[in-house]
């Protein structure tokens, strides 16, 4: 692909770091299975959520949407569909973090099979647009991710086997693809960011 500035676009992860719910909202922190390995798992019967800081590189293409997913271990021996509820933002810098009245939020249902039992699943949770200005290096990304366990319509509700029972849906990642430039910014900061040269 080509915009005539650049050669090549490429879709990478946009990774970044995350912070628990707090009290009810907390995930159940255990080990996964027989393995000395721990885990973040969320509950069938609350509704557990964790906050996601997504930074942009300097490759970052500045049309470039980006299309959240959710990695997860559903651990139950069963299929139904989890429900998120999500909230974000696109946090420019020098640009106010508004209150939630300036966020954006929505829901998404996510499906899960018999089959998928102790797999490694990614499943598509919502393509988020670029700003109508656009992406621009060191942007921030604020997303918060909750499953409405509570809700009728969070139908993965059966137990795990061992541990904290209800906990049926290990939380692995929440990341999001983009697409990228070969090129980063010839700024250190990024290019047109407020306040930098």
């Amino acid at each position: 692909m080509s915009d005539g500035k650049f050669s090549f676009k490429r879709w990478d992860d946009m990774q970044g770091g995350a912070l628990g719910g707090l009290g009810t909202a907390a995930l159940t922190t255990e080990v996964y299975r027989d393995t000395p390995a721990v885990m973040e798992f969320m509950r069938h019967d609350q509704d557990d959520a964790k906050t996601f800081y997504h930074q942009f590189p300097h490759t970052v293409d500045p049309l470039s949407g980006v299309r959240v997913h959710l990695h997860a271990i559903p651990m139950a021996a069963a299929g139904g569909n989890v429900l998120i509820r999500y909230w974000y933002f696109w946090a420019h810098a020098g640009v106010v973090l508004p209150a939630l009245v300036g966020w954006t939020t929505s829901t998404a249902a996510i499906p899960y099979v018999l089959a998928d039992q102790f797999t490694h699943s990614i499943k598509p949770v919502v393509t988020i647009p670029a700003p109508a200005d656009g992406a621009k290096a060191s942007d921030l990304l604020v997303f918060h991710f909750q499953r409405n366990g509570t809700n009728v319509l969070d139908t993965y509700s059966t137990n795990k086997v061992g541990g904290t029972t209800a906990a049926n849906l290990g939380l692995l990642f929440v990341d999001g693809h983009i697409l990228k430039n070969t090129t980063g910014s010839i700024q250190e900061y990024g290019d047109g960011q407020p306040g930098y040269p």
